[in-house]
């Protein structure tokens, strides 16, 4: 039977977090405050420092075509990012697929360049961040006001356009 790969532990270790109640755990409840000393709330984990999966992937390719005084080309860029569980946005987010594709012409002295080009090939639609709490605004007349919703950030929809680019 094969054994699991080992994931790296944290045991105890002390991570800047949002520790209202002051408890030494990640959490939004009460009014936002830095507990115990210096700037910064620290918190006890065992799990994932950073809001990042244990491996990612990153390539690109680009095959060019001379032709007389041009040469045409394809380039394509593709991340992937495996879905992975957060301990401290209490949040899993999906695997995510990027894919970047350009078709395009340059001229061989490196004068300029026209490409075409599509991003977010697949038109994923992902959470790429989530917030450790709610979204408040500061106001001199209400204090604070709490939205209700934690902020995300979204992955792009799918995107087409054309760039071109001279050099003097």
């Amino acid at each position: 039977m094969p054994q699991p790969i080992p994931r790296p532990a944290f045991d105890n270790a002390r991570v800047p977090c949002n520790d209202f109640a002051g408890t030494g755990v990640p959490n939004q409840t009460g009014t936002p405050k830095v507990s115990g000393s210096g700037n910064v709330s620290y918190c006890t984990a065992t799990g994932r420092l950073a809001e990042t999966p244990d491996f990612s992937l990153t390539a690109n390719t680009e095959v060019r075509v001379p032709m007389g005084t041009v040469t045409s080309f394809v380039r394509a860029l593709f991340t992937y990012r495996p879905g992975f569980a957060s301990e401290r946005a209490q949040y899993t987010y999906q695997s995510r697929a990027l894919l970047n594709m350009f078709v395009g012409l340059r001229s061989n002295d490196g004068k300029w360049e026209f490409d075409v080009f599509a991003r977010n090939l697949l038109d994923q639609r992902r959470n790429t961040a989530i917030g450790l709490g709610n979204g408040t605004v500061n106001s001199l007349i209400a204090g604070t006001f709490n939205s209700g919703y934690r902020q995300v950030n979204l992955t792009n929809p799918c995107e087409f356009g054309a760039t071109l680019k001279f050099n003097w």
